[in-house]
């Protein structure tokens, strides 16, 4: 993926295509630009539990899906569009580690929340975890750009299924979509409160 000036130059023009000619202050300052992004969340971190908590993960993985397009496709074209790329990247990760925990607090009794959380942190670490290994035969066997394109298809089919399935709150998920239904859940979440506390 990148490439010092002087390797660059003793390749041909198709070869170097698949190669950014970036400067090692640059990588460095690429790599650092999801942690920008998270700081500039950070800031408004104290009101996004305002909004609608299923359309800002429902955001927070569309700006995955923008990034992942942005950078192998314009990257090479401009350094500030890879920077870009991953300040969009950041400011999706905390819009979702804030809203995740947010709405766990409306889904879960506190004694379930501890799971609910390992959960999330476990899912992230698997698909970590898969990535490293698939993003390296993909870029032994066809170029780097293909990662970012198969993860922003990846996120684009989570965004579809997150957006028809999922809801803010019990009493709007669709599987619960009856007052006894509802009444049931609350019930339920009560006893496992009282269990909890006793």
């Amino acid at each position: 993926m990148l490439r010092s000036k002087a390797s660059m130059k003793q390749m041909n023009s198709t070869e170097s295509d698949n190669y950014l000619n970036w400067s090692s202050t640059q990588e460095g300052v690429f790599f650092s630009g999801q942690n920008a992004g998270v700081l500039i969340v950070l800031i408004a971190g104290n009101y996004l539990d305002r909004f609608n908590r299923k359309w800002t993960i429902a955001i927070s993985i569309s700006l995955v899906v923008i990034s992942n397009i942005v950078v192998p496709l314009l990257s090479h074209k401009a350094f500030l569009f890879g920077i870009f790329g991953r300040l969009l990247v950041g400011i999706a990760d905390m819009l979702l580690q804030i809203s995740s925990s947010s709405m766990i607090t409306r889904w879960f009794p506190p004694k379930e929340r501890p799971f609910a959380i390992g959960l999330i942190t476990g899912g992230r670490q698997i698909g970590s975890v898969t990535i490293f290994f698939l993003g390296g035969y993909l870029c032994y066997h066809s170029t780097w750009q293909v990662n970012f394109y198969l993860s922003s298809a990846i996120a684009g089919g989570v965004l579809v299924i997150w957006v028809l399935l999922s809801a803010d709150e019990p009493k709007g998920q669709l599987c619960i979509n009856s007052v006894d239904g509802y009444d049931n859940f609350k019930t339920l979440a009560c006893h496992n409160l009282g269990n909890n506390m006793s």
